[in-house]
């Protein structure tokens, strides 16, 4: 397992499909199940925060997270 800083234009649909895997069912989080894939960037993309993603030996994103000041 390595972890690395996110690259929004390579990452974002992997980011994305564990994040709505993880509200889907509206008891995790504030989000809304019913998040846009459009608003990830704010959610989890913005200027103010630094997303990660761990990845296998063969490179596949299994989790995110991101920090904020």
């Amino acid at each position: 397992m390595n972890i690395r800083k996110a690259d929004e234009q390579n990452d974002y649909v992997k980011v994305w499909d564990i994040f709505t895997n993880v509200i889907s069912t509206g008891d995790t989080y504030v989000f809304d199940p019913k998040t846009k894939k459009n608003k990830l960037n704010k959610h989890w993309f913005a200027d103010y925060m630094d997303t990660f993603v761990a990845v296998d030996d063969n490179n596949e994103i299994f989790r995110n997270i991101y920090y904020q000041a």
